[in-house]
């Protein structure tokens, strides 16, 4: 055991597993069956947190990457726009439409981020990941907020009857979370010229909240995937993660605080319906409930708590209208 373990621990056995580390070293293993087991235990556990640090530094520099890239074109971006404000001319008069265009422009580019931010801030651990909220915030300015959150959201139709329920305070922010995960999902893997519909469904014990995408169906095997990996009864390990299924992760661990339950099955678009179960005892009554609908080109658009927004779109959020500072 003294040679042992130092060997299996500390050598140089590159990627190799503890089942391959401990069949190369049975040389060096003991031959008394009750310390030969306890080495095989320990080096099996060294290897499996090894393989925990690697997938937790993987998520990291994955999440990092991206919000570098999202930084990166942000900045060129704002320098492109910036150019007519810092004109020599004094008297060069920059319209306001064109002011306008140039902030939505910049918001747009600043949402994904802050989807980025929350996912990583999710999968650390963190309880809470946005302002708190003191009253219930109606489902349609949930859905708004959440659309609000991918920069593709003027694809994103959402038809939602009046609904006198509103999610309480404390899961406001989660909701919201899960909702844009799935979302974004759905706006990554369908057609760019396709709509992601988001319908909302009645149930005894809460409300159900569909995001229906016009994609390619799931193959078998990753429909499958998706679905263990937002399996409450299942427990959610790190290492079993891959870059594609972070958000997942993030939407999983962001709504099981409040009991939210996420399920995926074929749409009958042909593409996939991701749906999430809002449970009854995180719903409360509220006294404005709008409708989601599509508005018109003038429309201003509303955020989650109600106040008038100042990107137009099909479900129009803004990010500046959804963003909310990390408490």
């Amino acid at each position: 055991m003294h040679h042992a373990l130092p060997w299996a621990v500390q050598g140089d056995h590159g990627r190799a597993s503890a089942d391959t580390v401990l069949a190369q070293g049975e040389e060096h293993l003991p031959a008394h069956p009750a310390v030969r087991q306890l080495v095989e235990s320990a080096v099996r556990s060294v290897y499996a947190e090894r393989r925990r640090l690697a997938s937790a530094l993987s998520v990291l520099e994955s999440g990092a990457s991206r919000v570098q890239a999202a930084v990166t074109a942000q900045v060129a971006e704002l320098d492109r726009r910036k150019l007519p404000y810092w004109q020599d001319n004094v008297h060069a008069n920059v319209p306001h439409s064109r002011v306008r265009e140039d902030m939505e422009a910049l918001d747009r580019l600043l949402a994904p981020m802050d989807l980025l931010a929350q996912r990583l801030l999710v999968l650390t651990g963190a309880r809470r990941t946005g302002r708190p909220w003191p009253r219930p915030v109606p489902i349609a300015n949930v859905v708004r907020a959440a659309v609000g959150r991918s920069e593709d959201f003027t694809r994103v139709v959402a038809a939602l009857p009046p609904v006198p329920q509103g999610v309480r305070g404390p899961a406001v922010n989660a909701a919201i979370h899960v909702l844009s995960e799935l979302i974004d999902n759905a706006l990554q893997f369908s057609p760019p010229t396709t709509q992601v519909h988001v319908t909302v469904e009645s149930a005894t014990s809460g409300i159900v909240l569909h995001i229906d995408d016009s994609g390619l169906p799931m193959r078998t095997e990753t429909l499958q995937r998706a679905r263990l990996t937002v399996d409450l009864e299942r427990p959610l390990d790190i290492t079993d993660l891959s870059g594609s299924r972070l958000g997942l992760a993030a939407a999983r661990l962001a709504g099981e605080r409040f009991g939210m339950r996420i399920e995926f099955r074929p749409s009958i678009t042909g593409g996939t319906r991701a749906s999430v179960f809002l449970p009854v005892q995180w719903l409360s009554p509220v006294t404005d409930s709008p409708a989601v609908r599509a508005p018109a080109a003038t429309e201003r658009p509303r955020r989650a708590d109600g106040a008038v927004a100042t990107t137009t779109g099909p479900v129009g959020a803004t990010a500046a209208a959804t963003r909310a500072p990390v408490a």
